[in-house]
């Protein structure tokens, strides 16, 4: 129960570092190639990819402006749609609409030309919040108005689209088309209605390697909008929009649908892509992989932001989603089903093989007979019924208890070997049982109780140890709780020492005996048991 407790106050926002091939990509953007998927890592007032509409508008001249300059593809294909015509548009190898083809090109997004800029005359410059930075120390000491628009995500772009509609008086024309991508959406996500969407995992492709995408990458977000689980944030955690590949995790997340997003722009191909699963075996292992389910898909309508393909995009992507559960999810079912099962049989063979052993040897034809009140030796029943059947459920529900406690922590904190005893919890609670068994020894139908006041002390001094300013973290906890550790086994050393005389059953105790346990010990954890599965249940949250 301390340990629910405990996962229900975690955050796993820590921070992680990326390496330099996510900074690489991230070059390439700034310049150019892709200006949608620069991270945003600088902060300011107009520095966030969610600003709201209001907050936008409020951006641009009071007058409306006849001559505008665009430094975003992702804008000038906005203007396109609203039939606004900027006098400059930016030099990109993505491609631009080609009613703007002879319109003059000002260079580089992040660096343009400024001469070329004033000789156009523009009233106002048109582009994206994640270049802020960038333009601003160019066009710095131009008597220039300028207006930075969201375009890294779906939402980000019909906020956009929104935005200049309503500046540029163009509200029917906007409204048209959002209603128009709008219907697309509901009709999909209907067509999507009930059925047990995919775990994806998203991939772009660098000249060296590649990388995992969350949902802050473009891609990201349009699966997102479908409600699908991306595995960058339930089971990875990453936080930065590119992250390095950490195969084994991808492994244990087990991805149903891979996306590989890949680019010649980044020194990618899908050739690479195909060479590194023909030579690297745990790509073969995914369900992914063996489903058919791995997709490469175009870097011109995924990878970049744009209005003019976004319809494309979300169907495409509810295509590769609405699928038969037969067909994509067949492999998955089936193998948690033989899980499942193949644990189960194992546990109840090894249930009937403890109810045999003993002092008192009972084949397994005589366990099956006492089971079912057929049994010819009344000692039998009164040895499995009494004695070892209570023992054995009492051990089951025990190991169901750590079993549940390690899951939440591994899950919370993103590491397969989390458990309890890396967080204080088991020592905390140990060390108030012994005080009960050694200085209270009267009071031993409180052990339950000490149990779980240690425990749920442990953890609070875990968490207060552990707590920052912005939250606490995976790593933080554990820290905490390798402190709290050495706290509690040194009063459990202390108890030991004062109390040798004690010691045996104590010892007994700690080393997990279930000797001379019955039905009495089993309807006393029992209780507690229930309380802690009930509550484990409330500390599911679906990502």
């Amino acid at each position: 129960i301390a340990t629910v407790l405990l996962v229900g106050c975690g955050n796993t926002g820590e921070t992680k570092n990326t390496s330099n091939t996510v900074t690489e990509v991230n070059e390439e953007n700034n310049e150019g190639v892709n200006e949608n998927d620069n991270d945003k890592k600088s902060s300011g007032a107009h520095a966030s990819a969610e600003r709201d509409l209001d907050e936008t508008l409020a951006q641009f001249p009071k007058e409306k402006v006849d001559k505008v300059i665009t430094t975003s593809v992702p804008i000038a294909e906005i203007l396109h749609t609203l039939s606004i015509t900027p006098v400059g548009v930016p030099t990109s190898t993505n491609p631009l609409p080609e009613s703007f083809a002879n319109i003059d090109e000002i260079g580089s997004p992040m660096a343009p030309d400024l001469e070329k800029m004033t000789d156009l005359e523009a009233d106002l410059i048109l582009s994206s919040n994640a270049l802020e930075d960038s333009l601003e120390e160019s066009l710095e000491g131009m008597d220039l108005e300028r207006a930075y628009l969201p375009t890294d995500s779906y939402e980000d772009l019909k906020l956009s689209l929104e935005a200049l509609g309503i500046y540029f008086e163009k509200e029917d024309e906007a409204n048209t088309l959002l209603q128009e991508i709008e219907e697309n959406e509901a009709s999909l996500k209907e067509e999507l209605a009930g059925k047990d969407l995919p775990s994806v995992l998203l991939i772009i492709g660098t000249a060296d390697s590649f990388m995992v995408m969350s949902e802050e990458s473009y891609l990201g977000s349009l699966i997102n909008t479908f409600g699908a689980e991306n595995i960058a944030t339930t089971e990875l955690k990453v936080e930065d929009r590119y992250s390095p590949i950490n195969m084994e995790s991808i492994i244990a997340a087990d991805p149903d649908i891979v996306f590989v997003l890949s680019s010649l722009d980044h020194g990618a191909s899908e050739d690479m892509y195909e060479k590194e699963i023909e030579s690297s075996e745990a790509w073969k292992n995914l369900s992914a992989y063996k489903n058919d389910q791995i997709h490469t898909v175009d870097y011109s309508t995924y990878g970049v932001t744009s209005i003019l393909n976004v319809n494309k995009a979300l169907s495409e992507i509810a295509q590769y989603f609405n699928v038969e559960e037969e067909g994509l999810f067949v492999n998955r079912m089936t193998k948690n089903t033989s899980i499942i099962i193949g644990t189960c049989i194992i546990t109840l063979l090894l249930a009937i093989i403890a109810i045999g052993l003993g002092s008192v040897p009972i084949s397994v034809p005589d366990i099956f007979k006492t089971l079912f009140h057929q049994a010819t030796m009344d000692k039998h029943e009164t040895i499995i019924f009494d004695i070892r059947l209570p023992r054995v459920v009492l051990a089951l529900v025990i190991g169901a208890n750590i079993a549940i406690s390690g899951a939440l922590l591994q899950a919370v904190m993103g590491n397969p070997l989390a458990d309890p005893g890396l967080t204080g919890v088991t020592s905390g609670a140990a060390a108030f049982v012994l005080l009960i068994m050694l200085a209270f020894p009267e009071y031993t139908q409180l052990i339950p109780i000490a149990a779980f006041v240690g425990g749920f002390i442990a953890a609070g001094i875990v968490y207060a140890l552990a707590w920052k300013r912005n939250g606490i973290s995976p790593i933080t906890i554990i820290l905490s709780g390798v402190a709290v550790n050495a706290l509690c086994g040194g009063a459990i050393g202390f108890l030991t020492i004062i109390y040798s005389d004690r010691l045996p059953s104590a010892v007994q105790w700690l080393n997990g005996s279930l000797a001379a346990k019955g039905a009495s010990a089993l309807w006393m954890v029992l209780p507690y048991a229930i309380i802690g599965w009930v509550l484990s249940l409330f500390a599911i949250r679906k990502a």
